[in-house]
């Protein structure tokens, strides 16, 4: 038994589409079509559209036709919990009116917001939304929709993360000369399977690559955990020469046996879909430890550990007054317990030099405002 669907917003776009269906959309296979009697507008909370009732109105999108219900079954679990199919009439393109089902919300219709724009999604969200529809359908016939609310936090974040990678410069700037000339393309992908998926994920990939003298590997199988990428934010207040700095516990030093399983480190927060690099440091920075920075001072983008975890980690260093700063801070509703220390200058690199610091973040910006320090002090009046 197949069923018509009219598809609208970002599932308009047929890599997405394809993605959702677990196969290519040929093309022509999406019949220019619009929706009667309706409207595609932005929904709050959700990064889908929503098709609400509008008078008056024909609310672009497409017809796929034939879909068979193994599809369509799809199609309901990318909407999530809950979703259900209405009838709609629409007009398409050299067939003129016809019924198709669609997945449609008139319960947001009092709070939905602007327009839905091709345009603005395609500039802001497109790479974003196709990453976590990879993600998000990966656990198609694994888990059912009711079981996914808790994952789509750490879906975002690794979708955020990839779309990142994806319009990153640095691979297009010119090289030293040192390093081989080779990127993505020298990798070729074979599968991707997601043992475990909850608020961080295991991938297990299966790739060849490309080896220095020409030849290809075998095929390898690698396990990848991953985070999502994340900031780093340690502050300086160059008047009274002290840095900003926290204690924690940590479920890998406790993992791993350590006897102090409490790190001292600098400010860090994963970074939320949408939001800019210099926007989580602001943020994490107020909710850890209750201060405000300025004059962020970019350290750089590095992998902590390249060959288990995907997480690449953003540092820098910020102008604050740490005059009043101090204290337990942290979210109640993530149980952070975060003590706040303003060591001087001088005590930080004792710590550093007694190894009393252990992780990375926290010594490569410790050791960057070290180069830095007197150059910062003239600059922000220290």
């Amino acid at each position: 038994m197949t069923q018509n669907f009219f598809v609208y917003g970002p599932l308009s776009d047929p890599e997405l589409l394809g993605v959702v269906l677990g196969r290519p959309v040929e093309p022509g296979e999406l019949v220019a079509a619009r929706a009667m009697r309706r409207v595609v507008r932005s929904a709050p909370d959700t990064a889908l559209p929503a098709l609400v009732r509008a008078d008056g109105e024909a609310a672009p999108g497409a017809l796929l036709r034939d879909v068979p219900e193994g599809e369509a079954a799809r199609l309901s679990f990318f909407h999530g919990a809950g979703a259900a199919a209405e009838n709609v009439n629409i007009s398409a393109s050299g067939l003129g009116e016809v019924e198709a089902a669609a997945f449609s919300s008139d319960a947001v219709t009092a709070q939905a917001g602007e327009p839905w724009s091709p345009e603005a999604w395609s500039a802001r969200r497109r790479a974003y939304d196709i990453e976590f529809a990879r993600d998000w359908m990966s656990q198609y016939g694994r888990r059912p929709a009711e079981a996914m609310d808790h994952v789509r936090a750490g879906i975002g974040f690794r979708a955020h993360s990839r779309a990142l990678a994806a319009k990153d410069g640095r691979a297009a700037h010119a090289h030293t000369g040192l390093r081989a000339d080779l990127d993505r393309s020298a990798v070729e992908l074979r599968a991707v399977e997601r043992p475990y998926m909850e608020f961080f994920s295991v991938e297990e990939h299966f790739i060849r690559h490309r080896k220095f003298d020409g030849s290809m590997t075998p095929e390898l199988k690698r396990a990848v955990f991953f985070t999502g990428d994340a900031v780093t934010i340690l502050p300086y207040d160059p008047a009274l020469d002290r840095v900003l700095m926290i204690e924690q516990w940590r479920a890998g030093p406790w993992a791993r046996g350590d006897k102090r399983p409490w790190c001292l480190e600098v400010i860090a927060g994963r970074i939320d879909p949408g939001e800019a690099l210099e926007e989580t440091v602001i943020r994490e920075a107020r909710e850890e430890a209750g201060v405000e920075v300025t004059d962020l001072q970019r350290v750089g983008a590095y992998y902590a550990t390249p060959g288990m975890a995907a997480e690449q980690l953003t540092s820098f260093v910020g102008r604050a007054d740490l005059s009043k700063a101090g204290g337990v801070h942290g979210l109640d509703t993530e149980d952070e317990d975060i003590r706040v220390l303003t060591p001087t200058f001088d005590e930080a690199m004792a710590m550093l030099e007694a190894e009393e610091v252990d992780n990375a973040p926290a010594i490569i910006s410790l050791m960057w405002l070290a180069a830095r320090r007197d150059g910062l002090r003239k600059r922000w009046g220290g």
